[in-house]
C-alpha cells in the first residue's frame, strides 16, 4: 500500500518517508480545480491515469487550498467587496467538485487539512495581504467548512491544525520548515508531521498501523 500525495508545496513534507508517494506539485489553488478546463484539474486528472495507483490498496491524499487561503481569498474580498465566507463556500464548493469526481473514478481518497499561516511579508505584491490575524481566521474557517464537507460525502479528512499551530494559531516553531532558502517563507511543515498524518490515515481506512510503518520518520 502507498499513499499518492497530489497537490501543493505542503506534499513537501512526506517526499522522505517509503510510505509516501509525492507526485510533482505545483501552485495550484483549490477554487480552479472545478473549471473543468483549467491546468490544474487537468493535472491531477493526468496523474491518477498515468501514476499506476492501485484503486484497491492505495490511497490519494490531497492537498490544496492553502495558496486560496493564504492569499487569493482576502484579495479577492478587498477588491470585489465579496464576504470571506461567500469566497470560502465558493472554493470548497469548486474543490469538492474534484473530490466527488475522484472519487467516482474508484480511487480511495482523503483530504489534508489546510496548515497554519505564519507571520510572513507579502512576497507575492498582491494588492491586498491580509494581516496574519485575517489569515488565522480564514484558515480556521476554511477547515471547518473542509471537515463538515467531508464528513457529508463520508470522506476522511486529516485535520492537523491544532497538532500543528500554537497559540496564536500560526505555524509552531516545532513544525515550521524553511524548504526555500532564499525565502522568508515559514508556512511549510516539516517531516515531524508525518508520524501523526500516517497514524490519521491508518485510522481512517482501519489499516493495522505498526511501527514499521515509521520507517524513516523523525
Amino acid at each position: 500500500m502507498k499513499i499518492h500525495a497530489i497537490g501543493d508545496s505542503h506534499i513537501f513534507s512526506f517526499k522522505e518517508n517509503d510510505n509516501f508517494i509525492v507526485h510533482k506539485n505545483w501552485a495550484a489553488t483549490a477554487f480552479k480545480l472545478g473549471e473543468s478546463e483549467h491546468s490544474s484539474r487537468l493535472r491531477v486528472l493526468k496523474i491518477l491515469k498515468e501514476e499506476n495507483i492501485d484503486k484497491i490498496n492505495d490511497i490519494v491524499l490531497l492537498s490544496f487550498g492553502e495558496i486560496d487561503c493564504g492569499l487569493h481569498i482576502y484579495n479577492i474580498h478587498k477588491r470585489d467587496k465579496i464576504p470571506i465566507s461567500i469566497l470560502i463556500d465558493n472554493t470548497i464548493a469548486n474543490y469538492g467538485k474534484m473530490i466527488k469526481e475522484i472519487e467516482k473514478m474508484g480511487f480511495k481518497i482523503c483530504i489534508y487539512s489546510i496548515p497554519p499561516s505564519q507571520d510572513t511579508p507579502d512576497l507575492w505584491n498582491l494588492p491586498y495581504f491580509a494581516p496574519l490575524v485575517v489569515r488565522v481566521q480564514i484558515v480556521k474557517e476554511f477547515n471547518e467548512k473542509l471537515d463538515m464537507f467531508c464528513k457529508e460525502n463520508n470522506i476522511p479528512f486529516i485535520n492537523i491544525f491544532s497538532m500543528v499551530s500554537n497559540k496564536n494559531g500560526s505555524v509552531s516553531s516545532k513544525y515550521s520548515n524553511f524548504p526555500i532558502k532564499s525565502s522568508k517563507d515559514k508556512t511549510h511543515l516539516n517531516k515531524k508531521i508525518v508520524p501523526f498524518v500516517l497514524l490519521k490515515i491508518y485510522q481512517a481506512f482501519k489499516i493495522k498501523y505498526i511501527k514499521k510503518s515509521l520507517q524513516n520518520d523523525v
